[in-house]
């Protein structure tokens, strides 16, 4: 077959002389200007630095209609706005659009926040969770170079606040000490955190009435077999130790102010200077979570290690503290490993500070428990890519993971992250740019750092709201004093 001719004429150039149309296009040109379409529209400029913390597809993304707001739009969209400063969904909607026009997008997004707020409603809970899960796992492998030993993992609680609406109190009430449309819902968080990476690997959330162990009892099936769990006084359960002990779990905990502690003469044997080796009998009464049949299977006595050392560090409080193991083997893991374990639990609070106060997610944004749960989740895995980040500049750097600042390194990624929308051959650059500058802000070594806790800037007193927000409006219409 011949190819047609095509005209001369310079009024229809390049088009064919039977039809009269431009000349049809190979399959590589439209699959060429599909992929630029689908740029244009498509805003995760950071998959390449995240590329090993983010899973392959993380959503799916099957819809009959073609969205701006994809999921996975949406979800970097969210991320952004979790690291942001303002941590408004105006503020994540204008740095969209600013990416939309030096994309070159045509038509850009509206500045109405619906389109986005109704997105978030279409992120799955699920998919956030395996985005977390996946990402956790990223972080200990990777971290496993940064120390030879079994993992450490610490246990806490922390509580957040959130909108006074009526589904966040259906969920999380507020105090029953607080008179109603005068106080917030309150969520309680019980999480897990690797000493050795800082990131969170798992987290279960609940309401006032729900007590930390209990949420602690939901977070059983994410510990592996190997782990060191290490908690406070709050966790010590006869019961939960056994059971993780059959998992392979060993843990370091608190003594319960409660429980009495044994003395010399009763323990079996005297390992050291306040360290013994006793014989702890299981309890009469089965706990209310416990059926009585399957109480009675369990060993009638557990070996632990009670262990009482002095904290000498001016400034520190308590100075005496006595902590209860199943780690028996004192050449292993002698006294001095033992209490260097559970000082360094103070870390957990470290990270809800950065958490809560660095990051700002003490008092939640959402209106309803759906949006709440979703909100939390996508704020742990902003935390985690920061601690995802902080391992990869401590192994190619070669710095103390630890003596990186959080707040110096969620600096960095929120002025350099729109560098990454340049071409894919300079992004290996930048990559290590970005941990070349995160590795130079180091937190200064201060052992035994002694700060009082109080605060010496007065802030300005405003009176506290004694009536309903509704109430005193009306009031203040009327003309009646506040």
């Amino acid at each position: 077959m011949t190819k047609p001719k095509q005209t001369t004429t310079p009024l229809f150039p390049d088009f064919h002389l039977a039809t009269l149309r431009r000349k049809p296009r190979s399959a590589q040109q439209i699959l060429k200007q599909e992929q630029k379409k689908r740029a244009i529209k498509t805003f995760d400029h950071l998959q390449y630095l995240l590329k090993d913390f983010l899973p392959k597809d993380p959503f799916d993304n099957v819809s009959g209609r073609s969205r701006l707001f994809t999921k996975q739009n949406t979800f970097y969209t969210f991320l952004h706005q979790c690291w942001s400063e303002d941590g408004s969904c105006q503020e994540a909607l204008s740095r969209l659009r600013e990416q939309a026009d030096a994309q070159g997008m045509k038509k850009l997004p509206s500045a109405s926040t619906s389109a986005y707020v109704q997105a978030r409603h279409r992120l799955d809970i699920e998919e956030l969770r395996d985005v977390f899960y996946h990402g956790a796992g990223t972080i200990e492998a990777d971290g496993g170079t940064l120390h030879d030993e079994r993992p450490w993992v610490v246990v806490d609680g922390t509580g957040l606040s959130m909108p006074d609406t009526k589904e966040n109190q259906d969920v999380w009430p507020q105090s029953s000490n607080q008179k109603a449309g005068l106080g917030f819902p309150n969520a309680k968080v019980v999480a897990s955190l690797s000493l050795h990476t800082g990131a969170v690997l798992d987290a279960e959330f609940g309401n006032q009435h729900d007590h930390e162990i209990i949420l602690f009892r939901r977070l059983s099936d994410s510990f592996q077999k190997g782990d060191i769990v290490i908690g406070d006084r709050g966790f010590d359960s006869w019961h939960d130790s056994v059971e993780l002990l059959h998992k392979g779990v060993d843990t370091v905990f608190r003594r319960h102010a409660r429980r009495s502690l044994f003395k010399t003469s009763e323990a079996e044997k005297v390992l050291g200077k306040g360290d013994l080796l006793i014989a702890s009998k299981r309890p009469v009464q089965a706990p209310p979570h416990i059926k009585k049949q399957d109480w009675k299977k369990l060993p009638e006595e557990l070996k632990l290690r009670q262990i009482t050392f002095t904290v000498d560090r001016p400034g520190f409080r308590p100075s005496v503290i006595t902590v209860v193991t199943t780690l028996l083997d004192p050449i292993e893991y002698p006294t001095e490993k033992i209490k260097t374990m559970y000082l360094r639990r103070w870390q957990i609070e470290v990270s809800f500070r950065d958490l809560k106060t660095t990051m700002g997610i003490e008092v939640l944004r959402c209106k309803t428990p759906d949006m709440i749960r979703k909100e939390i989740w996508m704020n742990l895995i902003a935390y985690n890519v920061l601690c995802y980040l902080q391992v990869q500049t401590a192994i190619r750097n070669k710095v103390d993971r630890f003596r990186l600042s959080f707040k110096g390194c969620l600096e960095v990624l929120r002025t350099w992250e729109s560098r990454f929308r340049q071409t894919t051959s300079v992004l290996r650059i930048l990559q290590q740019k970005v941990y070349d500058h995160m590795a130079a802000i180091l937190l200064p070594f201060r052992p035994d750092r002694v700060e009082p806790r109080a605060k010496k800037r007065r802030h300005r007193k405003v009176r506290l709201m004694t009536k309903p927000r509704h109430i005193l409006r009306r009031e203040m219409m009327q003309g009646i004093p506040c």
